[in-house]
């Protein structure tokens, strides 16, 4: 580099650097300028412990505490409310008070930006946390069917609380499907996850997943109990899901099971398990159930097991297992090696993972209980 050459902004930094490298090699300031570097340039940066330009105290911002406040409160944490909304909103607001200055939609974005709640955004579909809606009476069915349990003696530490939870048979049906959306709500967007370097800036490292318009899918139903686990029921692709479907194929498997002494030694302590939906509910359906099997078992239907409480019923995790096996390479490609993907993990449940999801039962309760009927935190493990 000749003397006085002016150094190109694309190269200050690296010439800044090299100043600075020089000066700790022990060479002086008018050496370093016989070597060509411009005499200002050695003067300004030779000393300095950094190779930055200085940052500007550049103008004063017309956002006070106040404003900022302001913005914060109207977008932080809400669904849908854009930098656009807020300056609208803003602009309504300042002028009702008679104030000479409106913050700009670009101020505010920039404002946004700069704060460590606002500097990034998150697409619904991805990561919006989704929780089944608890309406008030909602909430109320669930404190009442925690009450109900406590009374009961269910989440009783000794051997008779033990005995009881195990004498529970969770059952449930599920959609599995072979290309699933991630933004359908019969699939829970946890089994999309996917773990890369850096999803923006390298997205091609993401994993492609395929839909179909018309994606093959596949009907299973199934309980389990902390000894052990129902057969699969595999539904035939026309099939649809009604009170009679349900007494004529599912629910004889589900009567032959709690016959199994293995599973459960004492038939009076067995407890069924099934939520709301309309199959369920059937008068004809909960006529067997409640009036018809002897000797007499506890059923935890309709009346008493609250709606939307997916976290209450264990088998929930079960079929993510599933629905996430779907993944695995080999991955299916057509239907009957979706069943088969299904069947084997199915049958490849451990007992001993059965017995601890059965045995988290109690912890459910209790901190939906501590949470006034509310939600519990086994929902994000789905």
């Amino acid at each position: 580099m000749s003397r006085r050459t002016r150094v190109d902004v694309s190269d200050r930094e690296r010439v800044r650097i090299a100043i600075q490298d020089l000066k700790l090699k022990g060479v002086r300031q008018c050496d370093i300028i016989r070597m060509g570097y411009s005499r200002s340039l050695v003067k300004t940066w030779y000393n300095r412990d950094s190779f930055k330009d200085k940052k500007g105290k550049g103008r004063k911002s017309k956002l006070t505490a106040e404003i900022k406040q302001r913005i914060e409160n109207e977008i932080k944490g809400k669904v849908g409310i854009g930098t656009r909304t807020v300056a609208k909103v803003l602009a309504v607001e300042f002028q009702e008070e008679g104030r000479e200055w409106v913050p700009k939609r670009s101020t505010i974005k920039d404002y946004v930006k700069s704060t460590t709640w606002g500097c990034k955004s998150y697409h619904l579909t991805y990561h919006l946390r989704k929780r089944p809606f608890l309406s008030e009476k909602n909430k109320d069915d669930r404190r009442n069917f925690c009450k109900h349990v406590l009374d009961h003696g269910y989440l009783d530490p000794e051997k008779r609380g033990q005995e009881k939870r195990s004498h529970i048979l969770f059952t449930d049906e599920s959609l599995v499907q072979l290309h699933p959306t991630i933004n359908t709500q019969r699939i829970n967007t946890q089994n999309m996850q996917v773990r890369c370097q850096d999803y923006e800036s390298d997205y091609e490292s993401v994993p492609v997943n395929q839909v179909l318009k018309n994606s093959v899918s596949v009907m299973i139903a199934g309980g389990i109990c902390s000894g052990g686990k129902t057969d699969l029921i595999i539904m035939s692709p026309d099939t649809k899901l009604s009170g009679k479907y349900y007494r004529q194929h599912i629910l004889p498997v589900y009567l032959e099971f709690m016959n199994n002494k293995q599973m459960f030694p004492k038939l009076n302590l067995i407890t069924y398990l099934q939520d709301g939906a309309p199959a369920h509910s059937d008068k004809n359906t909960l006529e067997i159930l409640r009036n018809r099997i002897h000797p007499p078992i506890n059923v935890w239907a309709k009346g008493l097991y609250p709606a939307n409480s997916c976290d209450f019923n264990v088998i929930e995790h079960v079929w993510s297992i599933i629905k996430k096996s779907v993944f695995l390479d080999p991955r299916p490609t057509n239907r009957q090696q979706l069943i088969t993907r299904i069947k084997s993990t199915w049958d490849g449940l451990d007992v001993d993972y059965l017995f601890k999801l059965s045995e988290s039962f109690p912890a459910r309760i209790a901190e939906s209980a501590l949470n006034d009927g509310g939600h519990t935190s086994y929902l994000n493990k789905l």
